[in-house]
């Protein structure tokens, strides 16, 4: 099989839209999509400002946060210097839209889908202290990425389906039992379709976003401070 070429693009484009503000939402797309993927992908309908990074690798037809290795396999074998610098930019996206629209961590959740799942798994899994929650479709946690001990536990969504042929019960299990050993809060499910989002996960999702903004709302609007190791 013939790969295609890579190229980086050569200034970072970030898609943002302002519905209201309730929290932040960072979305990261897939393999070969662009940042406009979630509009049609997770039409979540809720009050937030979401920004959607695009990956820097340009692809046929759209980017990659990484070139998997071997090519075809899009979360296995990702390449580490590649995942590094894919968790990088993604956490200065986050910072930037943090500081430019003014939230914190408890205000702010992470999306991923397929590549971008584990891209966004990778980030909780380094810096929980930037998000409150995470929500991951179609992909798992790399095998090389290390999970320490949770000092801020995070709440995560964790889905998969069971006939999408990227990922494997198996991968979905070792997910699900590494994140829970760091002390993660995990809600994962399994639902019968193939590497996509059905409606019945979009409205999962949309649950969950806004069960964790209102947590963090409610500890703002109380002026508690978290003591340390609580999410």
């Amino acid at each position: 099989m013939r790969l295609p070429t890579l190229r980086r693009s050569s200034e970072p484009v970030v898609h943002t839209a302002r519905r209201g503000s309730e929290g932040l939402v960072v979305q990261l797309h897939g393999y070969g999509a662009t940042e406009t993927q979630f509009t049609t992908l997770l039409p979540l309908d809720i009050p937030v400002v979401t920004v959607t990074p695009r990956a820097p690798l340009a692809v046929d037809p759209g980017y990659g946060w990484w070139r998997p290795e071997p090519f075809g396999e899009l979360l296995d074998m990702a390449p580490s210097d590649g995942v590094n610098t894919a968790v990088e930019n993604v956490v200065r996206a986050i910072d930037s839209a943090q500081n430019e629209h003014c939230y914190t961590r408890d205000s702010t959740v992470l999306i991923g889908y397929s590549q971008g799942s584990a891209l966004a798994l990778s980030v909780a899994a380094r810096y929980p202290e930037r998000i409150a929650g995470v929500v991951t479709a179609a992909g798992f946690l790399l095998p090389s990425e290390t999970v320490a001990s949770a000092h801020l536990p995070l709440d995560v969504l964790f889905m998969n389906g069971s006939l999408d042929p990227s990922t494997s019960p198996e991968a979905h299990r070792a997910t699900v039992e590494r994140l829970t050993a760091a002390g993660h809060r995990v809600f994962d499910r399994v639902d019968p379709v193939p590497h996509v989002i059905d409606a019945a996960q979009v409205e999962h999702v949309r649950r969950f976003v806004v069960e964790v903004l209102d947590a963090g709302r409610s500890v703002r609007d109380r002026g508690v401070v978290k003591p340390e190791g609580v999410g």
